[in-house]
């Protein structure tokens, strides 16, 4: 079995490390918007608050989960997507 070139296993090793930090990043801005719902979440009214809350939480516990990296991820993106739609732009005016 042929072994990688030099260049090519560090291009590698560069991109996973950047995939590492982006994903520490995603995991600390769901951590902070979680652990800081308390003081935020009472600024919305009603299934707005309750909309956010879910969405948080859901978050959360997907990070939390045993899913791969790549799996947690897609789940994140696809939630955001949908909650980035024009339907549930009312509560960011």
């Amino acid at each position: 079995m042929p072994s990688c070139p030099p260049r090519r296993v560090e291009r590698l090793e560069k991109l996973r490390a950047e995939q590492a930090r982006q994903f520490e990043r995603l995991e600390g801005e769901v951590r902070g918007l979680a652990d800081d719902a308390g003081r935020y979440l009472p600024t919305f009214a009603g299934p707005a608050r309750t909309l956010i809350g879910d969405y948080l939480f859901v978050q959360r516990g997907v990070l939390l989960s045993e899913r791969t990296r790549s799996e947690q991820c897609a789940q994140v993106r696809q939630m955001a997507v949908v909650l980035g739609g024009p339907r549930w732009r009312f509560w960011i005016a």
